[in-house]
């Protein structure tokens, strides 16, 4: 069984299991203080892209809001419709308008 030592909290854990467990636990405790993604090699990008949600309403609103999305520079924008397909097509077309 080895010892695990967790610095920031000053405590040592027995660990028991094969030593690929123990070792795999090391780069951990090494850095308590570290936030993980400097452990795994630093940050890989700076803006995680993301949807902008247009909920359902009337079809002007969801028209005025897609322009606001888009001018906030969102790329994909996620359209929540209804069981109805003209009303859709009629939604489709003015945000495909307003953009």
């Amino acid at each position: 069984m080895g010892l695990f030592t967790n610095i920031a909290m000053g405590q040592t854990i027995p660990v028991r299991g094969q030593r690929h467990a123990q070792s795999a636990a090391g780069p951990l405790h090494a850095c308590p203080c570290q936030p993980l993604y400097k452990l795994f090699g630093g940050a890989f990008r700076k803006l995680i892209p993301f949807f902008y949600y247009i909920p359902d309403k009337e079809i002007g609103e969801m028209a005025a809001e897609t322009a606001q999305g888009v001018k906030k520079g969102f790329n994909t924008i996620y359209l929540k419709l209804r069981n109805d397909a003209d009303h859709n097509v009629q939604v489709v077309a003015a945000v495909r308008q307003a953009i």
